[in-house]
C-alpha cells in the first residue's frame, strides 16, 4: 500500500479530553468579554452576557460534577482512577467557593450597579480563573497517563461525562454555539475551535453529531467552518 496523500495524510488527529481542556478557553474567553463590558461601564451589557456564560457553564460544570444516573463526571472518574486525586486536591470545593462567589455576584447584578458589580466581578472571576489552573494541573498529567496505558478516553468521555448533559434541549443553542464562537473570536493564535469540535465530532454517534452541526455552523463563520471542514470532514459524516 502507498503512503498516505492529499487530505487523509494531513487530517489531525482528535485530541478528545480537548471537550474539558479547551472548554477552559470557553471560560477564560467570556471572562474577557465580561471585563469588556465593564470596562466600558455598561452594566446591561454584562448582565446580558452573562446569562450566556452562565448557561455555557452549567453545562460543562455537570461535566465535572457527574449527574446521578447519567455519569460519574471527570472529578469521579479522576478519584476512580488516580486515588480520590481529584478530592486530594479540592476541586469539588473549589466549586463551592465558586456558587458563593457568584451568589454576591447576582445580588451585585440585581443592583444593577456597575461599581457593585466591577467588585463582585473581580472576585468571582479571580476564584474561577485561579480554580480553571487548578483542574489543568490535576486533570492533563493524568489524562496522559491514561491515554498511555491504552485506556479508551472516546468511552469515558461518551459514558460518564459528556452524557451527563449533552440530551438536554439547550446543548446545541447554549453549550455548542456559544463554545465554538467564543473559541474562534479567542484564539490567541491557535486552533481552538477546531481542536473542540473535533473532539466533540470524534465522541458523537451519527445520529447526534446530524444533530449537533447546525449549532456549531451557527456559531462559526462562514471562513472557519469551511476551514474546518476541510481539515476534519464534519459535514462528510452527515448521512
Amino acid at each position: 500500500m502507498g503512503c498516505a496523500t492529499g487530505k487523509m495524510a494531513n487530517t489531525p488527529r482528535p485530541q478528545v479530553f480537548a471537550v474539558m481542556r479547551n472548554g477552559h478557553e470557553v471560560i477564560r474567553g467570556m471572562s474577557k468579554d465580561l471585563r469588556e463590558t465593564l470596562e466600558n461601564n455598561d452594566a446591561k451589557a454584562f448582565i446580558d452576557t452573562w446569562k450566556v456564560f452562565s448557561a455555557w457553564l452549567s453545562y460543562h460544570a455537570k461535566m465535572e460534577d457527574g449527574v446521578e444516573g447519567k455519569g460519574m463526571g471527570m472529578f469521579a472518574l479522576l478519584d476512580a482512577k488516580f486515588d480520590k486525586i481529584a478530592e486530594k486536591n479540592k476541586l469539588r470545593n473549589a466549586h463551592d467557593e465558586l456558587h458563593a462567589v457568584e451568589h454576591k455576584l447576582s445580588e451585585a447584578m440585581k443592583s444593577g450597579d456597575v461599581e457593585q458589580i466591577k467588585a463582585a466581578w473581580e472576585k468571582f472571576s479571580q476564584v474561577n480563573l485561579d480554580h480553571l489552573k487548578e483542574e489543568e494541573n490535576v486533570m492533563m498529567p493524568c489524562v496522559q497517563k491514561m491515554a498511555k496505558a491504552g485506556e479508551n478516553l472516546v468511552e469515558h468521555l461518551q459514558t460518564q461525562i459528556c452524557n451527563t448533559c449533552w440530551d438536554e434541549d439547550g446543548f446545541g443553542a447554549e453549550f455548542l454555539t456559544t463554545g465554538v464562537r467564543v473559541l474562534e473570536k479567542h484564539h490567541e493564535g491557535m486552533p481552538r475551535a477546531r481542536v473542540w469540535i473535533h473532539a466533540i465530532q470524534t465522541i458523537a454517534n451519527d445520529e447526534q453529531w446530524k444533530k449537533w452541526l447546525p449549532a456549531i455552523k451557527e456559531g462559526l463563520s462562514d471562513k472557519m467552518f469551511q476551514e474546518i471542514d476541510e481539515l476534519i470532514g464534519m459535514t462528510s459524516k452527515v448521512k
